[in-house]
């Protein structure tokens, strides 16, 4: 029943020009046809192969490698993936290219894209985007990490960024700044309703609503909410420009979280640790984080050394747990 929907929506693409129907209610209906799952707040506006929903972003970088991330959707349907190119440059123009590949993204993985992009230079600005069914996505800026003496490394810090709170100008201040990564110390995104620990005036004058509307507390409430966040555009533009180096607080779980439960886990919310599980699936697709050796339930610490001048250690002191059933345990 579902590719048979996915035919029809093929051929309408290719009959729309004989339809008695405007710009505005023809894309109203086209994203009413995708849905929430695959757009997360992605406004369809063109006829396109494919869609890159939610801009680029890059992270964790090293001294010879960055993570690229990017999610792509295609036009006709979601029971198939798509295969995704991936380049990085020393030029806008992509001429002078030093490393690139392919990956595969599907609906497992919330069309998201994340690679671990190799063999570069210590200390180099970078240019990469992503091709997939022909199109381009737009191109990112990302810069790996310094080695040896090392005078001046400057860094972005951000934490705390409540969309219904108001608009992210920190985020687009930072954008134009001339950074070698910005740090995000958590709470990326908050996990309260649609009203919940909002401001008055960011919801009835900017419209800075969440989706869903209810507390996240499913894979798919979590993936739902990171793309609401992405969605904004000065957040957009501050992913394209610098490389992230993230860690969670508590948000990004739930309020308050410790090694058995949470200050915001409430009864009729069903198992705790499923919840847990979900939240650092859902992370680890939609942040440009380097993915443990054991998985998405791996532990998120990690250390960058920036050449002489310092070492950068990411602690998560947040989490513990002790459980007797290993195979469930998430021990950060």
């Amino acid at each position: 029943m579902v590719s048979r929907k996915f035919v029809v929506l093929s051929d309408f693409f290719d009959r729309r020009e004989h339809m008695s129907i405007t710009r505005r209610s023809f894309w109203g209906l086209m994203g009413a046809f995708f849905g929430m799952v695959a757009l997360r707040g992605f406004a369809l506006s063109k006829d396109s192969s494919a869609y890159f929903t939610h801009g680029v972003a890059s992270g964790d970088p090293l001294k010879d490698s960055v993570i690229l991330w990017t999610r792509v959707i295609p036009r006709d349907g979601f029971d198939r993936g798509l295969d995704v190119e991936w380049q990085v440059a020393t030029d806008t123009r992509f001429a002078k290219m030093v490393s690139s590949g392919k990956v595969f993204t599907d609906i497992s993985r919330d069309f998201t894209v994340k690679v671990d992009a190799a063999s570069l230079e210590p200390g180099i600005r970078y240019f990469y985007r992503f091709i997939s069914e022909g199109v381009v996505s737009s191109t990112g800026i990302t810069k790996t990490l310094p080695v040896g003496d090392v005078a001046r490394f400057k860094i972005g810090i951000a934490s705390c960024s409540n969309y219904p709170q108001g608009f992210f100008n920190a985020y687009r201040d930072m954008a134009r700044q001339d950074l070698d990564a910005v740090v995000h110390l958590g709470d990326y995104i908050y996990e309260y309703p649609d009203g919940g620990y909002a401001n008055k005036e960011a919801l009835d004058r900017l419209n800075r609503h969440v989706r869903p509307e209810h507390e996240i507390l499913t894979l798919e409430d979590y993936r739902t909410r990171y793309g609401v966040y992405r969605t904004d555009q000065d957040l957009q533009k501050l992913h394209q420009k610098h490389p992230f180096i993230c860690v969670w607080d508590d948000h990004e779980l739930t309020n308050n979280t410790w090694k058995d439960g949470a200050e915001n886990h409430n009864e009729g919310e069903g198992d705790f640790f499923s919840r847990i599980r979900a939240a650092r699936q859902a992370y680890d697709e939609w942040m440009p984080i380097r993915l443990h050796r054991d998985g998405n339930q791996g532990p998120i610490y990690r250390s960058f050394e920036i050449g002489n001048l310092a070492d950068l250690i990411m602690l998560c002191l947040l989490y513990t747990s002790d459980a007797a059933d290993e195979e469930d345990s998430v021990d950060l």
